[in-house]
């Protein structure tokens, strides 16, 4: 997550465990659960992988998972992970029922508050609006949610117009109708995690808006220091108000990369 002009702004099978480590949609980065873990080269691109359908967490298999507390820079990543989501205010999410347009949401909130030279702006029949390459988003897609998404699906969406609310498509690239600036002020901070032996791990966390006078002043990479918060650090912290709470059920990747399977909020 970075401060945009346009909006005003672990456990593995085997005990090691990375996550995405930056907001920024081109960076990744791998940890372990250890208190001895270390990022890698930000740089690397984390692979797309593709999963069957996730088997989802259940209360009972919360009953009996181990607890999993994070430290170091498990901690940050964790938290820069839940990010990406809290951030854009993103709803509640099942990969088993998820829309297109749900994927196509997410990918232009996304790109506006961590990429935005990837969007391209656009003015047609007296509308703005903010449009993105289908191969950026395509990869976004599969970065974030091991899913696929099909270019040919997307030309089925109706072509750009003002009477289309909607995602659009038009010339290879995905179509919004630009919005009102808004503030993306929301952090994650992972209290823990359960693991329940399945390969997947349940990430419990508290959403914390920090307060606008703080974010207004907060300049390039200002905002990377609420992602090393540990959980004591970020409830004691009077820059930060507590607004929800949070489930994301993640798959772990190839590489040691989460990707989401289900999430879920709530407010306080």
């Amino acid at each position: 997550m970075r401060k945009t002009k346009i909006c005003a702004l672990a456990l593995c099978a085997c005990m090691a465990l990375g996550v995405f480590a930056a907001c920024d949609d081109t960076n990744s980065t791998t940890t372990t659960t250890t208190t001895e873990s270390s990022a890698s080269d930000s740089s690397t691109e984390a692979p797309i992988v593709f999963t069957d359908e996730p088997t989802l967490a259940t209360e009972s298999v919360k009953t009996t998972a181990e607890k999993v507390v994070f430290e170091g820079d498990s901690q940050i990543n964790a938290n820069t992970f839940i990010t990406n989501f809290t951030e854009i205010y993103f709803h509640d999410y099942s990969k088993e029922t998820a829309t297109l347009e749900q994927y196509l949401n997410f990918a232009h909130i996304h790109f506006k508050v961590n990429s935005y030279d990837k969007i391209k702006y656009e003015i047609l029949d007296e509308c703005d609006y903010e449009t993105i390459a289908f191969s950026d988003i395509m990869s976004t897609v599969g970065k974030y949610f091991s899913v696929g998404i099909s270019e040919d699906e997307c030309k089925q969406l109706p072509a750009p117009s003002k009477d289309v609310q909607g995602p659009a498509y038009k010339d290879g690239r995905i179509w919004f109708h630009g919005g009102a600036g808004e503030s993306y002020s929301s952090i994650g901070i992972v209290d823990y995690a359960l693991n329940s032996g399945d390969g997947n791990l349940t990430l419990e966390f508290t959403i914390y808006k920090i307060k606008w006078e703080v974010y207004n002043e907060l300049r390039g990479d200002d905002i990377k220091k609420y992602y090393k918060l540990t959980p004591d650090q970020a409830a004691a912290d009077s820059t930060l108000e507590k607004v929800g709470t949070g489930t994301a059920y993640v798959g772990v990747g190839q590489s040691g990369s989460y990707y989401l399977l289900d999430y879920k909020t709530k407010s306080v």
